[in-house]
């Protein structure tokens, strides 16, 4: 089984989201790309929570 990685162009691995996907700053999607999907794959379901919300928008944030 090869390595699942997901990336994307509007920002490097270990940096923050850039703003203008922000709830409050044009809640834009970021390009994700995804590689290394096994041969035979039917689906995949991606999860991004995000603890940090909790100060911007008063609840935590989960993503799907």
């Amino acid at each position: 089984m090869g390595n699942l990685k997901l990336t994307s162009t509007a920002f490097s691995d270990g940096d923050e989201i850039p703003r203008e996907c922000g709830y409050k700053n044009g809640n834009t999607t970021p390009p994700l790309t995804i590689s290394g999907i096994p041969a035979g794959t039917k689906s995949l379901s991606i999860i991004m929570d995000d603890p940090d919300a909790m100060g911007a928008v008063g609840k935590v944030w989960v993503h799907w």
